[in-house]
């Protein structure tokens, strides 16, 4: 397996969007979810240019860490350094 051109290292997270315009955040009663964290969104980026990056970071065991890690597969982006956390 060759070296990848890219390593991106941090956070994978959930953004929680507002749905309801020119609502105070305050009193928004909903939301979307949406995949983030700044590495991610570089190493999906990094993959759409048509280069190689592996992605070094940890997400849970829940519903989000799934989605988030079935993201970045979807994206062809090397999850083989990603740590799951188990719930205690």
């Amino acid at each position: 397996m060759m070296a990848p051109e890219v390593i991106c290292i941090g956070e994978l997270l959930v953004d929680f969007v507002a749905t309801e315009p020119n609502v105070a955040l305050t009193h928004v009663t909903t939301f979307t979810a949406a995949p983030g964290g700044a590495p991610a969104n570089v190493a999906v980026a990094i993959r759409r240019l048509g280069r190689t990056c592996v992605f070094v970071g940890k997400v849970g065991d829940d519903v989000f860490g799934i989605k988030l890690r079935e993201t970045l597969h979807q994206a062809s982006v090397d999850t083989s350094h990603l740590a799951i956390v188990k719930q205690q």
